[in-house]
């Protein structure tokens, strides 16, 4: 529920036009589909030169997702009202990710398909 509050706070669309909605939707497709960092930084940098807001913010969930830092540490340099919560996502993020390390950790091993070891009786 906290990522959930968080992420509406930083990417959510506020109650606007049917255009607005639109543009929201496009933009989440757009950043969705970079999957390389220098390709997201170079759209990121293109979005905040023509001011769309929206992208830069979708390229920033998406920059969250993949630790390109770059992308991330820009935004909060220049919005530090919103420093607090990528702080708090980032955390989650590191937690989510240590978590499933930590359950690794103790997966019971896979199963084997070589001859079993067997004991001659001596008696």
């Amino acid at each position: 529920r906290k990522r959930e509050a968080l992420e509406k706070t930083l990417f959510g669309i506020n109650a606007g036009t049917s255009s607005d909605v639109v543009s929201y939707r496009d933009a989440q497709d757009r950043a969705t589909r970079i999957l390389d960092p220098d390709d997201a930084q170079t759209a990121y940098t293109n979005a905040l030169r023509s001011d769309d807001k929206v992208l830069a913010q979708a390229i920033l969930a998406q920059a969250l997702t993949h630790n390109w830092t770059a992308i991330t540490n820009d935004y909060r340099s220049r919005n530090p009202s919103a420093a607090s919560a990528l702080d708090d996502l980032t955390q989650i993020g590191q937690y989510e990710n240590n978590g499933m390390m930590a359950l690794m950790h103790y997966m019971v091993p896979g199963l084997s398909t070589s001859a079993p070891i067997t004991l001659a009786y001596k008696g």
